[in-house]
């Protein structure tokens, strides 16, 4: 199944009928949903839906974010409106009021939320907001919302807890008291997500074709229709070169707060979609003849860009050394703004001509992507989104000078032409510490919990347990080891269970359980909860695919459990907090002799 990035790029760049129909058919019963919602009135909430993908269609370019969280905020928006106009709003609030103002001492019902909980999600964060929505209004698993949003799917499962519970505080504001996130959960995984009525899917398969005509379609400033009969380079490179890679990292970058035992560890997620992988190459110093111009954050212009180095081209031509285009993002001291050169590669040049450039991409390693002309930018998104959170390699730091480039050939004509991204990189374990660690046995007291949030609930039970049971001094911090059990690999909730190593023999009660740990050899890695937390970081640095298990005798032995540990530090004396940026963690891999 493509993604929705994927279609949405194909809509955008193409005007294309059917990644337009799969959208609708994807998300008509999200739209319609959340519109019936908020009117209870089936056929304002056609109209409304209808309005909304036809805004869609007129604004797909503008897309921020995923497209469910998009089309969501927009039905909602467009229900509210709906509402106003026809001056029912206020009445439908009051109805609202009377309704959940019993609701406290009640059992809580569907049609007691079903009116506020779109304003419950619409207000939550995004990076929350996004996995709700596909996972309950658009009927999507968490397996498939990982792919969607380009994350693993351990982060989806721990950000849709955490969004539960923020959309039950916000319901209690409200007036409606729901009595556990479980609850809450299960109503909106049976009643949430809807399927579009028959009269809406046949409007809107009408809209499909009044939508996406081809013969008037434009993709970035060229028509379609067109596009073959525009001479040279300049045409097709400006379809193609919409996203320059280090501009638009900020917009993929994905949470990294995921526990042990929901890790990429089987190195295989960049296998998902069409996208071929890259091969890694070693290229030399390259010489860069062409022009130059400073492009900001969201005001590129590639086409005019290459449109005026066609008129150098007799200048730059006689000193290519393969007759191929090369489009460069080079850093520069702003974050916000590239230095994009269109020009050739070439040798020697004595005399640069007047109001061209000659500058020199410094030698790298690359990963090299092939793809078409009109799957440039889903080709950067996927490399960007994904391909980077799951494999032992990074982008440089801006301050290396490294270049990112697209490799268009000579005999570039046509949308379908077959072109090379080229992206920096390095390997992630340069940058890390990684110290091979052997953990020696231990009797642990071991708190295992389940459903949202076990994190929590395991730290306060055993801390609980240990206080209750003299185990925790008040002037000495404590260390604990955890994983996630259940691990969520079969794309169930994951658990978490939580260690305490024990110095004295201490009787098992209340629900925790004494256990001996055997030891075992690990890899382990020592960060802040800052960098843990942070994209391309934590657990990312830590992965089957590091050089450092080429360079010794240990595999990562996924069979054993638990096989990932994280060990966090329990200060007594700032009990109750949640722990600082600065606080350590120390994640632990374990390994066995190859």
């Amino acid at each position: 199944m493509q993604t929705d990035a994927i279609l949405l790029e194909q809509y955008v760049v193409t005007r294309s009928a059917e990644a337009f129909r799969e959208i609708v058919q994807r998300y008509a019963g999200l739209v319609f949903g959340t519109a019936m919602r908020v009117t209870s009135d089936p056929v304002m909430a056609e109209d409304v839906a209808q309005d909304c993908f036809f805004r869609f269609s007129q604004k797909a370019d503008q897309v921020k974010g995923s497209l469910a969280g998009w089309l969501h905020q927009v039905a909602l928006n467009q229900a509210r409106r709906a509402m106003r106009t026809q001056t029912r709003r206020q009445r439908h609030e009051q109805a609202v009021e009377v309704k959940v103002s019993d609701t406290e001492e009640s059992a809580i019902e569907w049609s007691d939320i079903s009116p506020v909980v779109d304003d419950a999600l619409a207000a939550l964060p995004e990076e929350l907001r996004e996995p709700l929505v596909a996972h309950y209004l658009a009927g999507r698993s968490q397996e498939e919302v990982a792919g969607q949003l380009g994350i693993h799917q351990g982060t989806v499962s721990r950000r849709i807890d955490k969004g539960i519970e923020q959309v039950r505080d916000h319901l209690r504001s409200r007036g409606i008291v729901v009595p556990a996130v479980g609850v809450l959960a299960t109503l909106l995984t049976n009643h949430a997500a809807e399927a579009a009525p028959t009269s809406l899917t046949t409007a809107l398969g009408k809209m499909t074709l009044a939508t996406t005509t081809a013969a008037g379609s434009t993709v970035a400033g060229i028509t379609v229709s067109k596009l073959a009969l525009v001479a040279g380079v300049a045409a097709i490179i400006s379809v193609g070169a919409i996203y320059g890679p280090r501009l638009v990292t900020s917009n993929h970058a994905s949470d990294n707060t995921i526990n042990a035992g929901n890790r990429a560890m089987q190195h295989d997620a960049a296998q998902q979609g069409s996208f071929k992988e890259p091969r890694i190459v070693e290229l030399q110093t390259i010489k860069l003849l062409g022009l130059q111009e400073r492009f900001v954050n969201g005001q590129e212009d590639h086409e005019g860009i290459w449109k005026r180095f066609m008129d150098h081209i007799d200048q730059i031509k006689p000193h290519s050394v393969d007759g191929a285009f090369y489009g460069a993002n080079f850093a520069t001291e702003s974050k916000q703004a590239l230095d994009y050169l269109a020009g050739m590669a070439v040798g020697d040049v004595m005399d640069v001509p007047e109001g061209l450039t000659l500058r020199e991409m410094p030698a790298s390693h690359y990963a090299v992507f092939e793809c078409t002309v009109g799957e440039i930018g889903a080709t950067w998104q996927y490399i960007l989104g994904q391909w980077l959170q799951t494999t032992p390699y990074d982008m440089p730091p801006m301050s290396a000078g490294k270049a990112d480039f697209e490799r268009y050939p000579p005999e570039t004509g046509s949308a379908d032409t077959v072109v090379r991204l080229h992206l920096a990189i390095e390997d992630k374990a340069k940058k890390i510490d990684v110290v091979l660690v052997d953990v020696p046995g231990m009797k642990v007291a071991s708190c295992r919990m389940d459903g949202p949030n076990p994190e929590e609930k395991a730290h306060e039970k055993l801390q609980a347990w240990a206080r209750k049971n003299g185990l925790l001094n008040e002037h000495k911090p404590y260390h604990f080891f955890g994983f996630n059990n259940p691990t969520g690999l079969d794309g169930q909730p994951h658990g978490y269970e939580l260690w305490l190593p024990l110095d004295r023999d201490v009787p098992a009660s209340d629900g925790i359980v004494i256990k001996n740990f055997e030891g075992a050899p690990f890899l382990a890695r020592t960060m802040t909860m800052a960098e843990f937390i942070t994209p391309g970081k934590g657990w990312d640095l830590l992965h089957p695919g590091l050089p450092w298990f080429s360079e010794n005798d240990y595999v990562f032995a996924g069979e054993a459990f638990p096989f990932c540990l994280e060990e966090t530090v329990f200060d007594p004396q700032v009990a109750g907090r949640q722990p600082e940026e600065s606080s350590p963690i120390v994640l632990y891999m374990r390994l066995k002799k190859k």
